[in-house]
């Protein structure tokens, strides 16, 4: 069995895998509006991936292959969750909503983890949680605009987004057994280059060659994406998995946006309107809150 992380250290990859990924989303929510969906998920997994296999060679590490074998269902339900299905829907999200929402809207991980738990594990979910829970759906009409009854584009992403959410949460009970045995770095980088190999087919089947080469600015919003998040962020969100209960880790992703909204404002010229801003109030609130509850 692999050293385990001690809890202060998996606590502080926790929160910075956090404000890698909001900060991605920021560049992946402008990349994806210029590059076709299947495009998008090959190069980001492949480069993801070759590069953290480089980063894993000049360390001199070797992947251990046979032991990620051990856990062929834990493997595949991460690949399915994270990397294929929770993947497509993620960016084909980002290709209709705003990334300064995506950041808030992303973060209602921790109510996904807690519903899996009680679905699939038999978990009690204690009525103050269900309450929270419906505080924080409402925050979250009130930040994509406060109006469902008639959808525009952008609310239609914000739907798509919280169903990849929900997807992408149910991968945290199969990484935490996952990481407790196996490297999260070498894992991760296997599972990356074998999804980027499953779109990359997809990608040549449905984009002209002057696609390849033209769209030079989503190129780089990009790669900027791939090596905050692929390369940086995951690695230490798996590696947080190790010493961290999933509802912990999911819920300090909250701190995330208290970075990367700031930057949408310098940078990308996003802002969230008045009510917008009340709403993502409301969201990080309550996963705050729930963290509270959950540790007690």
């Amino acid at each position: 069995m692999l050293k385990q992380t001690t809890r202060s250290k998996a606590l502080f990859y926790a929160i910075l895998s956090t404000c890698f990924s909001s900060t991605a989303i920021l560049f992946q929510s402008l990349a994806a509006k210029e590059l076709s969906l299947f495009q998008i998920l090959a190069v980001v997994n492949i480069l993801g991936g070759l590069t953290s296999y480089a980063i894993i060679i000049i360390k001199g590490e070797k992947i251990n292959y046979r032991g990620m074998l051990d856990h062929k269902f834990e493997l595949l339900m991460i690949l399915f969750c994270r990397f294929l299905t929770g993947g497509v829907l993620f960016w084909m999200a980002m290709r209709l909503t705003v990334g300064v929402k995506a950041i808030f809207f992303t973060k209602a991980e921790p109510y996904f983890v807690l519903l899996w738990g009680c679905f699939l594990d038999g978990a009690t979910v204690p009525a103050k949680h269900l309450l929270l829970l419906l505080v924080h759906f409402v925050g979250a009409v009130f930040l994509s605009g406060g109006d469902f009854a008639q959808l525009g584009t952008t609310q239609v992403g914000d739907l798509i987004l919280v169903l990849a959410v929900s997807i992408l949460a149910l991968s945290y009970r199969y990484a935490g057994k996952l990481g407790k045995n196996t490297s999260s770095f070498h894992y991760s980088t296997v599972l990356q280059l074998v999804a980027g190999a499953i779109f990359l087919p997809f990608a040549f089947l449905t984009t002209s060659s002057i696609e390849w080469i033209g769209h030079g600015s989503a190129w780089l919003n990009l790669f900027a994406s791939i090596i905050l998040w692929n390369i940086l962020g995951l690695p230490l969100w798996f590696s947080s998995l190790k010493s961290l209960e999933g509802w912990l880790v999911s819920a300090l992703r909250a701190v995330g946006p208290l970075v990367a909204t700031p930057i949408a404002f310098l940078f990308f010229d996003q802002t969230l309107t008045l009510m917008q801003g009340f709403g993502a109030f409301v969201v990080l609130a309550t996963s705050f809150w729930l963290a509270r509850e959950k540790n007690h």
